[in-house]
């Protein structure tokens, strides 16, 4: 009763013939509709579980991974602090773990730098970055046809001071004489407001040496006043602890490009004309 059929018989001759037997049309598009219906209705709620988990996944992980991608190289050019929606579940833990490895990261990243190119008893510039900070002056020079200045220091009579009150002593007059020059270069500035120039450098080299960049100026004697300016600001005397210390230094001045062309040759006459102002 459930299922009805067709019967068809063909007789080809009086003793053969065949008989065909098949589902009716009616019944059999009612089961083949019944099943598609449930096919649809199978692959639409597979879609929408697709959907629904696919959503979940992008804002519960993917969300939170793209934040912590965008987030990493912001740190690593600068500190940045950025305020992003972090769940209390284990992508949240994760995030936060990122965050607080990436500032370590930063953090070490920064230490490193100034180690690389930064005086640890000073805070001045080092050699290192002397160098690299004259050649892309050089390079700006030459580009804009400008001159350039260097000066190159060195203290008279610090072997005394070290000799004296040894190394912890020396490395205070040091840390002194390193005060004066910013501040005294400072105070230059300022009371010179018609010369017009930059320093673009100060380093210490090494031991009592000292160096400094001078750009953008039109006048040459701006760079002879500014060595003069060095001079008087260490005329008075260095504290270290009870006892007082005078110094002196000699200062050798050269232009680019009258007395060099590149960082070695422009470097190597500084210090011959230092040599020579001791003399």
């Amino acid at each position: 009763d459930e299922f009805c059929f067709t019967v068809e018989q063909f007789d080809l001759s009086e003793k053969f013939g065949f008989v065909i037997i098949w589902p009716t049309k009616s019944r059999f598009e009612i089961l083949i509709t019944d099943g598609m219906q449930n096919i649809v209705f199978g692959l639409l709620i597979l879609f929408s579980i697709i959907i629904v988990v696919s959503a979940f996944i992008k804002i519960k992980v993917l969300k939170p991974i793209e934040n912590l991608i965008d987030y990493a190289p912001l740190k690593i050019k600068e500190s940045t602090s950025i305020a992003y929606e972090i769940s209390d579940d284990e992508i949240g833990d994760l995030s936060r773990s990122f965050i607080k490895m990436g500032d370590e990261l930063y953090q070490s990243s920064k230490e490193m730098e100034k180690l690389a190119f930064y005086d640890v008893l000073t805070g001045l510039a080092n050699r290192n970055k002397f160098l690299t900070c004259l050649e892309e002056n050089i390079n700006e020079a030459k580009e804009y046809q400008q001159q350039l200045g260097l000066l190159f220091l060195d203290l008279d009579g610090f072997k005394e001071v070290n000799d004296t009150l040894g190394h912890d002593g020396g490395d205070s007059v040091l840390k002194q004489v390193a005060v004066r020059l910013q501040h005294s270069l400072d105070q230059f500035g300022l009371s010179e407001p018609g010369e017009e120039y930059s320093i673009s450098n100060i380093s210490r080299l090494g031991g009592d040496e000292f160096t400094l960049i001078v750009t953008n100026f039109k006048n040459d004697d701006v760079l002879k006043k500014i060595g003069q300016y060095i001079l008087n600001s260490l005329e008075a005397p260095f504290l270290v602890e009870s006892d007082r210390f005078y110094l002196s230094c000699s200062i050798g001045l050269v232009l680019f490009p009258v007395h060099g062309m590149n960082t070695d040759v422009l470097l190597k006459n500084a210090d011959t004309a230092m040599y020579q102002a001791k003399l």
